[in-house]
């Protein structure tokens, strides 16, 4: 079984422009949270989960540069690029996070991973008190949601809140417990 970690990034930003590389004591956000994120055992890959805007050219050199897998799709169907990037990486269980969330807790993401392993939930969401977390579900499960219905503009856009939703998926919202 492969899990894998994608974290979804762009340099677009309306609110702050270019924030996933914004230097922040000298280093690029994205690295940071990556950084972070490497400590995680139980996943088998981290891929940059970008759009294919020629703004975001600087995020795949970054991943380039250090070796960090990467994929491009929509900047406005993120659904679609996470499906995708998934997809091409033959990934089995998906971590989904998002590029904002630069100082994520490993340990929220381990946990995550650990629930939804030992537990029988299709989808499930741990965020820790500052209200940055991880969702974890399978890529069938997320395949699901646009065999089965019409995606919205709020599916495309962030990608799982049919998920939880719907009343039909197995879920688990949590918050960490340090």
């Amino acid at each position: 079984m492969k899990i894998n970690i994608s974290i979804e990034a762009r340099m677009t930003s309306t609110r702050l422009p270019g924030k996933t590389l914004k230097l922040i004591h000298g280093k690029p956000a994205l690295e940071i949270m990556i950084d972070r994120i490497r400590k995680v055992k139980s996943v088998d890959n981290i891929i940059v989960a970008t759009t294919i805007n020629k703004e975001d050219d600087e995020i795949v050199f970054w991943c380039k540069k250090n070796k960090v897998k990467y994929f491009r799709g929509s900047e406005n169907n993120v659904y679609d690029r996470v499906l995708r990037t998934h997809q091409k990486f033959n990934t089995d269980i998906i971590v989904e996070l998002t590029g904002d969330c630069t100082l994520l807790d490993s340990r929220v993401v381990e946990e995550a991973v650990k629930i939804y392993l030992d537990n029988d939930y299709d989808y499930i969401s741990l965020s820790d008190p500052l209200g940055m977390g991880a969702q974890v579900y399978s890529l069938d499960i997320l395949k699901s949601v646009s065999n089965n219905r019409e995606l919205t503009y709020l599916d495309r856009e962030h990608v799982t809140p049919y998920l939880y939703t719907s009343g039909k998926y197995n879920i688990s919202k949590q918050k960490f417990a340090d």
